[in-house]
């Protein structure tokens, strides 16, 4: 048997650093990391300690597709999965 906890997940937005403050305004949340996307542009990680949302945004000028293009915003989900092993009683 197996448990998935959500680790994050990663959206496309228009403005990451503006997105990141209304998060951290209205659920309390805290910028856990800021920095350039491995896919170009700008990322902000916005959550709790175990769990995030990651929002994104390309960098101005720069097509990336049908994956991460604004009006298809969520990108990815990100989980654990744990194995949990059942002891054999005797």
């Amino acid at each position: 048997m197996g448990v998935g906890r959500l680790e994050h997940v990663n959206i496309t937005v228009s403005d990451p650093e503006k997105t990141a403050a209304m998060l951290v305004e209205f659920f309390g949340w805290k910028v856990r990391w800021k920095g350039p996307s491995m896919m170009g542009g700008l990322s902000v990680h916005v959550g709790e300690e175990d769990t995030y949302l990651a929002v994104y945004s390309r960098e101005p000028g720069k097509p990336l597709g049908k994956a991460f293009s604004k009006g298809a915003p969520m990108n990815h989900i990100g989980v654990w999965w744990t194995i949990l092993m059942r002891s054999r009683a005797g």
